[in-house]
């Protein structure tokens, strides 16, 4: 597969770019930060697509190179593989179901279904991870490991055995991929379930059922013992039950003798108490005659006073005008009372409206004073000028400045003149704008104050008449007054007639008396009236047999009561002890079961253990052969693996280094006698056994045509020496391969 040239729609921050790739070794020699790796990321996602990210809020690839400016999320790639020419489209959306796929022949520019989204894996033959393990080789980072931001790779495990895809195309096991996989994961898992299951370990189902078959074991040999606690803990029961069925029947008949002795003794209350009320409506009766008679002789007396009383009006004109006086002395005082709350009224509101002529007063002179304060600003010179001139002056000079400015093509002392003028236009304008403002608030003032004058003049009107009125009112007061003294003397000369005055006692004390026995023959009449018609005597005869019964009871209601209480507290500890002892049995009967149970469980136990005892020792055995079988399986192709290695380390390092590969094509070096982790060494070091293992891989999963190969600035840690030895090796690669070589550095640039 060879790349022929790219087009980026949008891509991160790459805009509308046309590149070509027409040389073997086609070297792109940029700054830092202009694109070179997320140019690399894009032709990946031309061949894999973008993943989402499966982390809630870790971003993936297809936020990190969302376009900067917007706009269509894709590109396109020319490529070929063979003789056919291919062209493909890729758009992407927010999510992986949004994005578009097409794929076109690029001589005749036709759809084609060669291939499908899979374009990698159809092509390649290695899903995305492989291929950034192998043909995309990422920029390290300060630590000598890859920087695998720009495809959303993380770090790399130093020299680990390769995937499982790289595997299989290297044994030539043309789709065999899931089977080589599926064959590490299936020995993976028989390793964890075998290890799940060794004897020894705390949390062990072996240990777990041995335990438990002992343990049930031992539960077993109770089953005796709590049978015959059970068979004990019935018979108690039964004896309780009984005790309190006897308990229940007692307790019922007291119950039945209390209620007896109760209707017993309510009918007698009953019959007492209606004794006791008609004797009292009897007494009550008597009481309202006596009354009736008294009233009767108290109203005869009071008729005879009022006769004497009105003889003497005859004889006498100043004892018969005493009745004229006193209806008109009556009438004077209660129009007395009228007049002086009128009185009072027309007082307080002339305080009010006095009040509130004194406050519009204040208000008044308030708006007069800031009338003239404006009045005086609107006489300002200053604000004249620009309120005659302004105006007119300020458009004639705008106009000249745009005219000025549209015919001057350059600054200087020609844009400050400019500048001069509109500020000044600016400022009259200004002025024009506040004095019109002032002129508006005056005007304002002058309608308030015409308003508050018309308002001050109303409430003294109003003021006037409510004092006229006031007077009036004092003057009405005053001669009601007098005519009631006048009055007053007049009816105490009418009253000094001699015997009116103890005919008048005599009438006042008979009048009170009459309305004193009226009152109380009502209560005597209302008590005579409020007892009812009584029993009828069949209830009094059903109700004298039940009081009957209370003299045949020997015992009281209070004694009665406690023997039940007795009795209840008898019942309720009887009820709490067969409570108990049902808790009891059902516990021992449960425990009973159990242990009768726990015989078949423990030999059910102990053959589980020896089951699952017997399936660690297959786990165990299958595994290893698994093991074997796989290892055996690439041990044929591990010679080739390590010879291109140990070749491709040769040409690059200066001093020769011991490297060993297993059957899983993982690689391990040594140094002074022990193997090495790759963190012991360089970062230089590192990058170039990263290097010479990925290109041992590509040979030997391509044999017969090698595809192109990505080279994101991968000498940054080499010295001189041996950044020379890794650019001869690129410059010997691009002889039979495509090499697509990204630098930001002009001294790491092959010539």
């Amino acid at each position: 597969m060879k790349l022929h040239s790219v087009h980026i729609e949008n891509f991160g921050r790459l805009q509308a770019v046309d590149r070509s790739f027409d040389e073997h070794l086609e070297v792109i020699c940029t700054p830092n930060g202009s694109g070179k790796t997320t140019l690399a990321a894009f032709l990946c996602a031309m061949l894999y697509g973008l993943e989402d990210s499966r982390r809630r809020n870790a971003p993936g690839e297809r936020a990190q190179y969302r376009p900067w400016a917007g706009g269509v999320y894709g590109g396109s790639l020319v490529f070929s593989v063979g003789s056919r020419r291919y062209r493909v489209q890729r758009t992407f959306g927010m999510k992986k179901k949004e994005d578009v796929f097409l794929l076109f022949d690029d001589r005749t520019n036709m759809p084609s279904s060669d291939y499908g989204e899979d374009l990698g894996q159809a092509i390649l033959g290695i899903d995305a991870a492989a291929f950034r393990e192998t043909l995309y080789h990422a920029q390290p980072t300060a630590a000598g490991g890859d920087s695998r931001r720009a495809v959303g790779e993380g770090s790399v495990a130093a020299l680990s055995a390769p995937s499982s895809g790289i595997r299989a195309m290297i044994t030539d096991a043309e789709g065999q991929d899931e089977a080589l996989r599926g064959c590490g994961q299936a020995i993976a898992r028989v390793r964890r379930e075998a290890e799940a299951l060794r004897p020894d370990r705390k949390n062990s189902p072996v240990r777990a059922a041995q335990d438990r078959a002992d343990r049930l074991k031992a539960q077993s040999l109770e089953a005796p013992v709590l049978e015959e606690r059970s068979d004990r803990l019935r018979r108690q029961l039964a004896e309780d039950t009984d005790r309190l069925r006897v308990i229940d029947e007692e307790t019922v008949r007291l119950q039945e003798r209390t209620a007896a002795l109760g209707r017993a003794l309510e009918a007698r209350r009953i019959l007492q108490a209606q004794a006791m009320q008609d004797q009292e409506q009897a007494l009550a009766l008597s009481e309202a005659q006596n009354l009736q008679a008294q009233l009767d002789s108290a109203r005869l007396q009071l008729a005879e006073v009022e006769a004497e009383m009105a003889r003497p009006a005859a004889d006498d004109p100043s004892a018969a005008a005493y009745p004229v006086l006193k209806e008109r002395l009556l009438l004077v005082r209660s129009r007395l009372r009228e007049t002086d709350r009128q009185r009072r009224r027309l007082n307080r509101e002339l305080r009010e409206t006095r009040q509130e002529g004194r406050s519009l007063q204040t208000a008044f002179w308030e708006d007069q004073a800031q009338l003239r304060t404006l009045r005086q600003i609107l006489k300002s010179p200053f604000l004249r000028l620009p309120l005659r001139a302004g105006a007119g002056a300020a458009g004639i000079l705008l106009l000249l400045v745009c005219l000025f400015l549209a015919f001057s093509h350059k600054g200087g002392p020609a844009a400050a003149v400019g500048l001069i003028a509109a500020a000044v236009t600016g400022c009259a304008l200004l002025l024009t704008l506040r004095a019109d403002r002032t002129e508006r608030s005056a005007a304002a003032l002058e309608a308030e104050l015409k308003e508050s004058r018309s308002a001050l003049r109303s409430l003294r009107t109003r003021a006037d008449e409510t004092e006229a009125a006031l007077r009036e009112a004092e003057d009405a007061f005053r001669s009601l007054r007098t005519e009631s003294r006048r009055l007053q003397a007049d009816l105490d000369a009418a009253a000094s007639v001699p015997g009116l005055t103890r005919l008048r006692d005599r009438e006042r004390q008979l009048k009170a008396r009459c309305a004193d026995l009226e009152k109380a023959h009502e209560e005597a009449a209302r008590r005579a009236a409020s007892g009812g018609e009584g029993l009828s005597p069949a209830y009094a005869a059903s109700l004298r047999a039940e009081a009957d019964l209370a003299e045949t009871e020997p015992l009281t209601i209070q004694e009665l009561t406690e023997e039940a209480a007795a009795l209840r507290e008898e019942q309720a500890r009887l009820r709490g002890e067969a409570a108990s002892l049902t808790a009891e049995l059902d516990t021992v009967n449960q425990a009973w079961e159990e242990a009768s149970a726990a015989g078949r469980q423990a030999e059910e136990a102990a053959a589980k253990a020896e089951t699952l005892t017997g399936r660690h020792h297959l786990l165990s055995v299958t595994a290893d052969c698994l093991q074997q079988a796989l290892e055996d399986y690439n041990r044929r192709f591990m010679h080739p693996f390590q010879q291109a290695f140990e070749d491709y380390c040769d040409l690059l390092r200066s001093e020769p280094l011991l490297l060993r590969s297993d059957a899983n094509l993982a690689v391990q070096a040594e140094a002074q006698g022990l193997p090495r982790p790759l963190s012991a060494f360089s970062a230089g070091t590192q990058d170039l056994l990263l290097l010479c293992r990925r290109l041992a891989l590509l040979d030997c999963m391509y044999r017969d045509e090698q595809p192109f190969l990505i080279l994101d600035d991968p000498f940054v840690n080499l010295d001189s020496q041996h950044l020379e030895a890794a650019l001869r090796l690129c410059r010997r690669l691009a002889q039979d391969r495509q090499i697509l070589y990204l630098t930001c550095h002009e001294s790491r640039v092959p010539s």
